[in-house]
């Protein structure tokens, strides 16, 4: 199952979950999607996450069972998910203009998407939180534009 409603161009800002790779093509938690357009993701723009993200302190986490949302789409559910809350929401009050998922859910569920007929094993993996990256995806390639280490790591 695709995710529905995907432009075929997206920006967004992520947590990178490597410990996913074996169930996910590109595993993340999205903190902030859609963000601004490819062609507004200038150097100030970055030096200013780069700042907000250098006073973001490293956690862990797990991943902890598949969840599904309504539409179908199976993730991996990491506890706790209120670091990831508070980061998304302080970057949505910062960029009021990009609200994640552009305003249409109601809550912010952290989760990472696994692929069709993926089946975790041997869960909870834990997971090391470090940094964010900035992304841009386009007709399915997936850039790393950027990234951003969280304070001291």
């Amino acid at each position: 199952m695709t995710q529905p409603n995907l432009p075929p161009e997206i920006t967004g800002i992520v947590v990178p979950v490597p410990e996913a790779a074996s169930v996910a093509a590109h595993p993340h938690v999205t903190l902030l999607a859609p963000f601004r357009p490819r062609h507004r993701l200038d150097e100030a723009l970055r030096t200013e996450l780069r700042e907000l993200f250098a006073h973001v302190e490293p956690f862990d986490c797990a991943l902890v069972e598949v969840r599904t949302f309504p539409a179908g789409i199976r993730y991996l559910a990491p506890e706790p998910e209120e670091p990831f809350q508070a980061i998304t929401k302080a970057l949505a009050a910062r960029y009021p203009d990009t609200p994640p998922y552009e305003g249409a859910f109601d809550d912010i569920v952290p989760h990472v998407t696994i692929d069709d007929g993926a089946e975790p094993e041997g869960l909870p993996w834990r997971v090391h939180v470090a940094e964010a990256q900035l992304v841009h995806t386009r007709d399915g390639e997936w850039e790393v534009v950027d990234r951003f280490p969280f304070a001291a790591a």
